[in-house]
């Protein structure tokens, strides 16, 4: 059976002769992957979604304040029309203002950032790690 992806070009690395196909190919050892999987790979990930967690909980936290804020009438609200309201009116005929809008606007931003930098760490670990080479 062909191997079904090539190996890393940047792999550099002992060359061992398969005992399967009689040919020299790349060899890493399973414990340097192992440790890199122990000391590297799961820590950052580890820290992304921590991170992650931690600003998400804090958008939500913020959210309840607003929340608060708007009911308890300390933060201006608007209609449509331009008249203020506070939390007794019908909300589907609300515009909601910008204090409304602004914990879901950071939340958008964080989610967008975190994706760019998981995707970011997801290709440097795969990179760096010699995941085809079992």
């Amino acid at each position: 059976m062909e191997q079904l992806e090539e190996t890393r070009t940047t792999y550099k690395g002992e060359l061992r002769r398969s005992p399967v196909t009689d040919k020299y190919e790349p060899y890493y050892p399973p414990w340097k992957r192992l440790v890199f999987r122990l000391c590297v790979t799961i820590p950052m990930l580890v820290i992304n979604l921590v991170l992650v967690s931690v600003f998400i909980l804090l958008i939500i936290r913020f959210q309840s304040w607003i929340d608060r804020q708007l009911k308890s009438g300390r933060l201006p609200c608007k209609d449509i029309l331009g008249n203020s309201y506070f939390s007794t009116k019908v909300l589907s005929i609300a515009l909601m203002s910008l204090t409304e809008l602004l914990p879901k606007i950071l939340l958008a931003l964080v989610t967008t950032v975190f994706d760019d930098v998981y995707k970011r760490v997801c290709r440097w670990l795969t990179d760096r790690g010699i995941y085809s080479l079992v």
